[in-house]
């Protein structure tokens, strides 16, 4: 059924997602010992000590195994070719599967992140050809998308989660939006620090599915959120986080004006994840 694509999300979830965000950016595989053991296990045998973290990734890693006992990690997915990494985790207490993407951080990502050029996903929906093309590679996203809809199918009545930070975030937009054409059940998307991804016409689409909502977070003055400038339209409501706040406005093409975002949106620093995670604490503390 048709979901509140502007019901007002809650700040504690979208911290949830985030340290997920953090786990699949910054952990990648170090922790993974063994995906079929669950939360409570997991932590009981796993020695922080010996993981190459430092003390906040070690903090928010306890967080997650304390806050969802019996979760785990499902699925992980590594290509060493193109440097994509994603996971599936699932939280039986929060009744929450997410789908977490790791954001841009190497040479390669930043080549397909700095490709403007598009590509066509559907009818005259064209998208950013960089992070179309590392979401499909090698049938990634096939396999992806099949593991989510056997976990949706598995557990209906649970909430499904899409979410990444900076290329993470694009990459988040177009497997959600792809996951919503092939399964009727509702997804949310939670991106951070996200660049445009597509024309008018993904613009127009992605906001008129019912099955389909996109919570778009900026920090500040992200440089990221501005890019890039001609012919690509973000999605979504936005949630700008700002001074120990959040300002959220549904979103309107036409105060996304490459003149607006060139004039307030300059910061590179505003764009690194801690930050992120630093505003977050701030507005769940306020």
């Amino acid at each position: 059924m048709p979901f509140d694509k502007d019901k007002i999300i809650e700040s504690s979830i979208i911290l949830d997602i985030l340290k997920l965000t953090m786990l699949v950016y910054y952990f990648k595989i170090d922790f993974i010992f063994d995906i079929n053991l669950d939360s409570s296990n997991l932590l009981k045998n796993l020695n922080f000590n010996l993981l190459n973290l430092n003390e906040l990734q070690k903090n928010i890693l306890r967080e997650i195994f304390e806050n969802s006992p019996h979760g785990k990690l499902v699925h992980f997915y590594d290509n060493k070719n193109n440097d994509f990494q994603a996971g599936i985790t699932i939280s039986h207490i929060h009744k929450r599967i997410c789908v977490i993407f790791r954001g841009t951080s190497s040479k390669m990502d930043w080549m397909h992140s700095l490709s403007f050029c598009k590509t066509r996903l559907l009818d005259d929906i064209y998208v950013h050809a960089g992070f179309y093309k590392q979401l499909t590679e090698n049938n990634f996203c096939k396999n992806i998308l099949r593991d989510l809809e056997t976990l949706s199918n598995t557990y209906q009545d649970y909430e499904i989660y899409s979410s990444g930070h900076s290329g993470g975030g694009a990459l988040a937009c177009i497997f959600s939006y792809l996951f919503s054409i092939i399964s009727s059940s509702n997804i949310t998307v939670i991106s951070f620090g996200s660049p445009r991804v597509g024309n008018y016409k993904w613009y127009e689409n992605f906001n008129n599915k019912e099955n389909i909502r996109h919570y778009r977070i900026i920090n500040n003055r992200d440089l990221v959120t501005a890019i890039p400038y001609i012919n690509y339209y973000h999605v979504g409501n936005r949630l700008l986080l700002r001074d120990g706040d959040i300002y959220i406005k549904k979103y309107n093409k036409r105060t996304d004006s490459c003149l607006n975002w060139c004039c307030c949106s300059y910061s590179i620093n505003d764009h690194n994840l801690y930050n992120y995670y630093y505003k977050m604490i701030l507005l769940d503390m306020n």
